[in-house]
Formats: C-alpha cells, structure tokens, sequence
C-alpha cells in the first residue's frame, strides 16, 4: 500500500466509524428516558428494572435503520452530526483518538 492509499484508508474507516457512532449517541439520548420510565413502570420486580439497559445494547444497530438514510426528517436531523464529521478532518480524528483512550 502506498502511504496516500493507507491515509485515504484511515480517513475513510474513521469517518464512517465517527459518523456511525455519533448516530448511536444520538439515538441514546432518547432511549435514556424511555430506560427510565421503564424502570419506574415495573418498580415492584429487580428482574424487570434491570431489563430496560438492554435497549442500550440495540442503539449501534439503530444506527443502520433504513429510515435515518431515507426520510427527509431524520436525514436533517442526523446532518447536525454527519456534516462535521464528514468534512473537518479533526473531528472525526478527535472523536476516533479521544474514544479509544484508556
């Protein structure tokens, strides 16, 4: 691989990584209340309270759903994380490096 291909390579995993992970951050903050009204719903079981956080672990694959590609609505609405990320270089690199840090 030549230096300009594996840069390209890089630029391009991070930008998708950035711009699909900024998509589930985003889709967790409404999944947090409804987490939270869920677990008020079931108080009496501990079983049925802890329930809920699962919904958490289904945030990275909404962030594929169909629907935030196609309808106008959510197209607009994701744009406030896809833009930057796609066109400033130092954000996606800040989100990827600031990420993975211990």
């Amino acid at each position: 691989m030549t230096d300009s291909l594996m840069l390209e390579t890089f630029d391009f995993i991070t930008a998708y990584f950035g711009v699909l992970l900024g998509r589930c951050t985003l889709l967790s903050f409404f999944l947090f209340p409804l987490i939270l009204l869920l677990r008020k719903a079931f108080r009496k079981n501990v079983f049925l309270r802890g329930m809920p956080w699962g919904l958490l672990l289904v945030a990275p694959f909404l962030g594929k759903l169909r629907l935030l590609y196609e309808e106008e609505l959510f197209c607009r609405w994701m744009d406030c994380w896809n833009v930057p990320c796609t066109d400033h270089w130092w954000i996606r690199y800040g989100y990827a490096l600031v990420k993975h840090m211990p």
